[in-house]
């Protein structure tokens, strides 16, 4: 059982791209597993369905720290051994903006730019995107992702983190062995229950990590004064937020509540 469940919430906490194919419609009562796959109609190996849902927690880079202050939702299915998690169109990892607090301004420190930019633009959010596929423990998982900050000045291709060099989370309900400064932290296993319609409930699980390294933001570029100034300021936000930032000095908690059924439930 521990086994089974640690796979779920791994196979559920980071979604690979989305089929573009048309997804069935769930059984009625099984809504939240829109982004499972039918092993019917569009992947015969899926087994079972997962939902999960990223409730709050938060991630900390170098010396800047971003809650979960808006809840994320995870949706997919998984074969026979609780690998090769798959999404149909409808699912994945929702692609939830987290505002990182102090805006722009805080990340930048240029304060000028507030006598430049109205109040909406000067907001900051981060993205957390795939960048890799998970890796499947128990009561354990590895994220490969990459943060994408967005703001309306800011462009469309500032990142932390890339594919070919993503931040790998290696997150455990246990007790973590980070590398100094940083010291042990413990996550929490979720409470197990069942449902009336059959769906295994695993809730208030905690998820943590302390030992994982974060690299260089890069394409972080200002457009200004509708793209008539352009200033890359990739070195003074890595600067200020103390970026690259080595394992030791990085901490992330996510508190996660996952759904699996079986998908014939789904699928009848």
């Amino acid at each position: 059982m521990r086994a089974i469940i640690g796979a779920t919430l791994a196979a559920t906490a980071l979604a690979v791209s989305a089929s573009a194919a048309q997804a069935d419609t769930p059984a009625p009562g099984y809504a939240q597993f829109a982004g499972c796959p039918s092993p019917k109609t569009e992947n015969p190996a899926i087994s079972s369905c997962v939902h999960g849902t990223v409730k709050g927690g938060h991630i900390r880079f170098g010396k800047k720290e971003v809650p979960i202050s808006v809840p994320i939702g995870l949706s997919g299915g998984v074969d026979e051994v609780f690998g090769n998690f798959s999404v149909s169109a409808k699912g994945g990892l929702e692609a939830v903006k987290q505002p990182v607090p102090g805006g722009l301004i805080g990340s930048t420190k240029l304060d000028w730019l507030a006598d430049s930019l109205n109040l909406t633009q000067l907001k900051l959010y981060a993205v957390a995107e795939p960048a890799g596929i998970p890796t499947l423990g128990v009561a354990d998982i590895r994220l490969p992702i990459k943060v994408h900050l967005i703001n309306s000045v800011l462009g469309n291709n500032c990142y932390v983190g890339s594919f070919a060099n993503p931040i790998v989370l290696d997150m455990t309900t246990g007790t973590t062995s980070p590398p100094p400064p940083n010291k042990p932290i413990t996550g929490k296993f979720p409470t197990v229950g069942v449902s009336p319609l059959e769906v295994l409930l695993l809730s208030g699980g905690t998820f943590v990590d302390n030992s994982f390294a974060v690299p260089r933001a890069s394409g972080c570029v200002l457009s200004l004064f509708r793209g008539a100034l352009k200033i890359n300021i990739d070195n003074l936000l890595n600067s200020i937020s103390g970026l690259p930032a080595p394992a030791g000095t990085n901490a992330a908690s996510f508190d996660i509540d996952t759904e699996l059924v079986d998908a014939r439930l789904v699928y009848p």
